[in-house]
């Protein structure tokens, strides 16, 4: 049973909340500026997760084929297991850049960081993050959407957004 309002007089480290995503088990994934919070984790079987991300801001959330993606500010991307409650994959922030919005669109996500735009697909156990070019270098992805069964990227630049379709792993 969730409240009518979450603050840091109910519960929460902070009241800035970055990113909130709902898993099928009605669990509900709160990324904060002061980690990860899990509401109506009925039994606490994500405290370890919780746990890890005590002390980082986390940016983005996706749930995915039975994974939470967990995209954190200075640590890169995670990948969690929800099954084994446990840690599969790391991208690191040296890698990747800040990790912002995740976004799925048919059986890949989509995200920007404050270096580039990816997307990540998930083949049997295989974790494969791919780069996607683009025209543009200095900038942020900042969402994705499927229009007309194409992929678009808003980008925003120099104080202006700017939207690209994906086509071959660039934007044009």
């Amino acid at each position: 049973h969730l409240q009518p309002e979450m603050d840091i007089n109910s519960g929460l480290q902070t009241n800035s909340i970055r990113v909130i995503k709902q898993d099928d088990k009605q669990r509900i994934w709160v990324g904060t500026d002061h980690g990860l919070v899990i509401l109506n984790d009925k039994d606490s079987s994500f405290k370890n997760i919780t746990d890890k991300f005590s002390d980082q801001q986390v940016y983005g959330l996706a749930i995915y084929k039975n994974c939470a993606l967990i995209g954190t500010r200075f640590n890169g991307l995670y990948i969690y297991d929800l099954s084994s409650r446990q840690l599969i994959k790391n991208f690191d922030s040296t890698e990747i850049g800040l990790c912002l919005r995740f976004k799925l669109i048919r059986d890949t996500i989509f995200f920007g960081t404050s270096r580039s735009a990816f997307y990540l697909i998930k083949n049997d156990n295989n974790w494969n993050l791919t780069k996607i070019k683009s025209i543009d270098t200095i900038g942020v992805f900042s969402d994705f959407a499927l229009w007309q069964g194409h992929v678009f990227a808003s980008f925003y630049a120099h104080g202006n957004q700017h939207i690209y379709q994906f086509q071959n792993d660039s934007f044009v």
